[in-house]
């Protein structure tokens, strides 16, 4: 379910997990975007905005040596992952 929802989100680029319950999307199409006067720098920074803006919490790749990505729990019900999806999917579009 969580690879279909990433997959349907332009832009995010996502890998078949091998059996943890994370998923790492990589996120470098939406580095240098910007949402008002915030400019997205790097995969940390997207992480707070996702957080600000969809209030769904994700971790920098960085923290796990994977600079450029996110990392995504999907330890919880199809329907938290599909709003979780649909929050992520809505602020990641506001970003130009």
């Amino acid at each position: 379910v969580v690879v279909a929802l990433a997959r349907e989100i332009p832009g995010l680029k996502v890998n078949v997990p091998d059996g943890a319950f994370y998923l790492f999307p990589e996120v470098s199409a939406y580095i240098g975007r910007r949402f008002g006067d915030r400019v997205i720098k790097d995969s940390g920074d997207l992480a707070l905005y996702l957080l600000d803006e969809a209030h769904v919490a994700t971790v920098d790749g960085a923290a796990f040596s994977l600079p450029g990505y996110i990392r995504l729990s999907y330890a919880t019900s199809d329907d938290n992952l599909r709003e979780a999806f649909r929050r992520i999917s809505a602020a990641l579009a506001r970003l130009v």
